[in-house]
């Protein structure tokens, strides 16, 4: 594979937020894997963990204010965590709105993060 340059501080944040809310229900052990792969416009990473996922509406509300054009750490007077939206506009900012990261979980199975780079 042929090496490609990308954003700094991509993965530690997604790493972390796989730490600490994948065990969040006091799971003892949770694995976590990053996979590569080049795809014909782009590189997609994914990162996968077995940990406590994440439940239909948060989910939702989460890829929802990815997509947000707004970088605010509140929603609905509400304060949230501002780690993942910021990498997701680090990576518009700097390839461009096609690319970025997309969340899938399902609760009790486990998180996917895919961060989409170009080539």
């Amino acid at each position: 594979m042929k090496p490609y340059p990308v954003v700094k501080l991509i993965f530690q944040p997604i790493i972390e937020n796989a730490i600490y809310h994948g065990m969040e229900d006091g799971q003892p052990t949770m694995h976590l894997s990053i996979e590569v792969e080049q795809k014909e416009d782009c590189v997609e990473f994914r990162l996968r963990d077995d940990g406590s996922g994440i439940g239909p509406e948060q989910l939702e509300r989460l890829n929802d204010r990815l997509h947000q054009q707004l970088k605010s750490g509140t929603t609905d007077g509400k304060r949230q965590g501002i780690g993942l939206k910021n990498v997701h506009d680090r990576i518009r900012l700097h390839y461009g709105h096609d690319y970025g990261l997309h969340i899938e979980s399902e609760r009790g199975i486990g998180t996917e993060i895919t961060i989409c780079v170009p080539k």
